[in-house]
């Protein structure tokens, strides 16, 4: 892939990203829970503010992260456009695969998709192979 594609790719990636985050709600979450942990009387009740703590990185560590991926995106677009035999393509799919991560990240973001899973495998219909396959 050549690299406007791949800058193009990482734009529209960080468009959909953009939008799973939720970012204005999130944005505004956050200077909430700042405004919050500013007051003296949060830190009377330690759960209290160790959740307000616990949700506060829970939503700022992938709105750092989108931030950083974004910055480094406009500056190889700009690099791109005004120097690009100065490009370095290799950064340049790092920079994409980080992106891909964090779209990742962003589809599995349901509480529970950080719980344990059992998973259990039935055999169906087809014989003696399905049953020593499930085993």
């Amino acid at each position: 892939m050549n690299n406007s594609l791949l800058i193009q790719s990482c734009l529209d990636k960080l468009h959909t990203i953009q939008i799973m985050l939720k970012l204005p709600k999130q944005e505004s979450r956050l200077q909430e829970i700042d405004h919050l942990l500013k007051s003296p009387s949060l830190w009377n009740d330690p759960i209290s503010a160790a959740q307000l703590l616990k949700e506060r990185q829970i939503i700022s560590n992938p709105l750092n992260l989108f931030s950083s991926l974004t910055s480094q995106t406009s500056f190889f677009q700009e690099v791109l456009q005004s120097i690009p035999e100065e490009l370095n393509h290799n950064d340049l799919i790092n920079l994409h695969e980080q992106i891909c991560q964090l779209e990742l990240t962003c589809m599995l973001n349901d509480p529970t998709d950080a719980l344990p899973a059992i998973l259990t495998i039935n055999a169906g219909s087809g014989g003696s192979e399905a049953a020593n396959w499930a085993n």
